[in-house]
């Protein structure tokens, strides 16, 4: 299958396939990958970055992507770039300020961007160096775990000489979330105020909090960890958690992490993120899969001492995809997701308010760390770029549990929100 695309795409015209180009969410990612194979009636991308000609890591949790096909008639090279919510609804919205580095195009033997192992999304700075394509639009589809509302990017704002158009929203299925802390962590459950109180105080809490133990000032002491404010995992955490998705937050760094140990712990340093300055402590990492290996590891009396009242046991406390969360929890401690994905590590899932995470939980109400994907686009986009974005988001909507797993079909939603963070709602009630 590899070849036969690969040929058609040496011999057809350009001008016969529209260039479809899809940034944002990494939260939802395998999803929408997913999704694009099916709309493309493709088993797999032709190629993404750390793969070369079939083989490689896996294309669903790739930065980048690329394909070639057509649906209904209409021929298709569709191009991914990973970055986050935020920065999907900035480049989308702002369109035509924020070029966006994707894979270059297919060549012959299979040979393009994706079989060096690094980042595409770097462009020319990426090393070694890689062939890569510029979309001076940014993109034509952005996919979000939050609503525009829920990035600093919404219509008619003026940011660093750029104003945002307004997107259309379609609302294509639910992404889902879990709390988890580090290893041998031994509490079992967090609350909206729990959360409040840590990452609004210094960015620490007695573990007191969580194990109804007696407090002691140098007692165990729980750091908070988190993503950059690109992440819409992060919105949808700190709007859910009451926090609030703009509140300046403390989030701690893990430095010097070698053998399992987490060797100290710093503030964020100050960054800017999406043209947008945020002071120390603020920022965080800019991927769930490096702050879900974080929570493998064991803090030093060095880092748990950082805080300043003595402690010398520690813990690091995050919020993630519930596909994240799988993949560093035991079956044990996340049955409903650590079987389906193998994952036999010691971080620790919490319950959130008592309830653990299922889909069946989410889509009956009873757990609501979740949020709506969004796939927007511009109202001026048009003609078979239009006809492709409408197609996917059609394709997502249409995917059942056990394709969007471990997050849910919109259909099978009993419940709703009106936006982040929302009371959930019984639907037609």
């Amino acid at each position: 299958m590899f070849t036969i695309a690969v040929t058609l795409l040496a011999v057809g015209t350009v001008s016969a396939q529209t260039r479809v180009y899809i940034t944002g969410s990494t939260a939802f990612r395998a999803a929408t990958t997913n999704a694009i194979n099916s709309y493309l009636s493709k088993a797999a991308p032709d190629a993404w970055d750390g793969n070369s000609s079939g083989v490689g890591s896996a294309f669903t949790s790739a930065n980048a992507q690329i394909w070639t096909g057509s649906h209904g008639g209409n021929s298709y090279i569709v191009k991914t770039s990973w970055s986050g919510s935020s920065g999907g609804i900035q480049v989308v919205s702002g369109s035509g300020n924020f070029p966006v580095y994707y894979l270059a195009d297919v060549g012959a033997g299979g040979s393009n961007a994706g079989q060096n192992n690094n980042d595409p999304r770097k462009g020319p700075s990426a090393s070694p160096a890689q062939p890569f394509e510029t979309y001076n639009a940014g993109g034509d589809i952005a996919m979000s775990d939050v609503f525009q509302g829920g990035s600093p990017f919404t219509s008619g704002t003026t940011i660093n000489g750029v104003t945002y158009n307004g997107l259309t929203d379609n609302t294509v299925g639910v992404v889902t979330f879990q709390w988890v802390a580090s290893n041998s962590f031994p509490g079992t459950n967090m609350t909206p105020q729990i959360a409040q109180y840590l990452y609004t105080n210094v960015g620490a809490a007695p573990i007191c909090l969580w194990t109804g133990s007696t407090f002691s000032a140098s007692g165990p002491i729980v750091y908070a960890g988190g993503r950059d404010p690109d992440s819409g995992t992060r919105g949808t955490a700190f709007a859910e958690s009451g926090i609030g998705i703009f509140t300046g937050v403390q989030q701690w760094q893990p430095i010097n992490v070698s053998g399992g140990v987490i060797g100290d712990i710093q503030l964020y340093p100050q960054e800017t993120v999406n043209g947008i300055l945020y002071p120390q402590g603020d920022g965080g990492e800019s991927s769930g899969s490096t702050l879900r290996n974080y929570l493998n590891n064991t803090l030093s009396a060095t880092a748990a001492s950082e805080e300043g009242n003595g402690n010398t046991v520690a813990y690091l406390m995050a919020y993630l995809g519930t596909s994240d969360a799988a993949k560093v929890t035991t079956a044990a401690q996340n049955p409903n997701v650590g079987a389906s994905y193998g994952g036999t590590l010691p971080a620790v899932a919490l319950t959130y308010n008592g309830v653990g995470f299922s889909q069946s939980a989410v889509e009956n109400g009873q757990y609501t760390f979740w949020g709506f994907e969004h796939l927007f686009y511009l109202p001026s986009l048009s003609g078979t770029k239009l006809t492709f974005a409408q197609g996917l988001a059609s394709q997502i909507s249409g995917e059942t549990d056990a394709q969007l797993f471990p997050n849910c079909s919109k259909s099978a939603m009993h419940v709703t929100r009106s936006g982040d963070g929302n009371i959930v709602s019984p639907i037609g009630f």
